[in-house]
């Protein structure tokens, strides 16, 4: 027995995924489902949006049924809804498209946008240090494989003169920003008061 199709509308890649899924894309007015609403929403029709941080931001819309999408890896979401019902609603509609949700207090969404964007930077903290590596080693391969070892690596440099001489090798203003930051923030982390009182100097200049 096939599954109830929808009528949809709206604009995104969940729209395009359910119409391939079998749902049918309509007029918003004749809409059972709106994905990302550019217009009025009437009591009754379900709003989902895979652009919203929290329910918060869809309070704009007249109905009590809301969903927020956000894509946490490949074909997973994190979804957070108003009610069961529309939680199980939207389940349903992204299992349709060969997905699967996680749960998400609403309560939570912006803790979780933060997340993504600090794994999102430290991406481009590895890539500052594999780029200083390459330099220093001359091997882009032994290079990764320095990388690889000092994943497990949390605690920060020993003392405040190997942070010195470290922070005196940087020519960028960039970098030199960065690894302050990080510095510090590790410091702060394994409480090591010496160090951060360093960082903390330094960026006071």
């Amino acid at each position: 027995m096939n599954a109830p199709r929808m009528r949809i509308a709206g604009r995104g890649e969940l729209l395009l995924r359910l119409e391939a899924a079998g749902h049918v894309i309509v007029d918003p007015e004749d809409a059972e489902l709106i994905i990302n609403p550019q217009g009025p929403v009437r009591a009754g029709q379900v709003v989902g949006s895979t652009q919203a941080i929290t329910l918060g931001d869809l309070d704009e819309y007249d109905t009590t049924m809301r969903f927020v999408l956000s894509e946490l890896t490949l074909n997973v979401f994190a979804l957070t809804a108003s009610d069961e019902v529309t939680a199980t609603v939207a389940e349903l509609l992204v299992n349709e498209t060969g997905g699967r949700v996680v749960q998400v207090p609403d309560s939570q969404r912006e803790r979780l946008l933060l997340g993504q964007q600090i794994a999102a930077y430290s991406q481009v903290v590895a890539q500052e240090a594999n780029a200083l590596l390459t330099e220093a080693l001359g091997n882009p391969d032994l290079a990764q494989d320095v990388m690889e070892e000092a994943t497990g690596l949390l605690a920060p440099p020993a003392n405040v003169q190997q942070v010195q001489r470290a922070f005196r090798s940087i020519q960028s203003p960039e970098r030199k920003r960065l690894y302050v930051e990080l510095t510090r923030r590790s410091a702060e982390l394994f409480r090591n008061r010496e160090i951060e009182l360093w960082a903390m100097k330094v960026q006071g200049e």
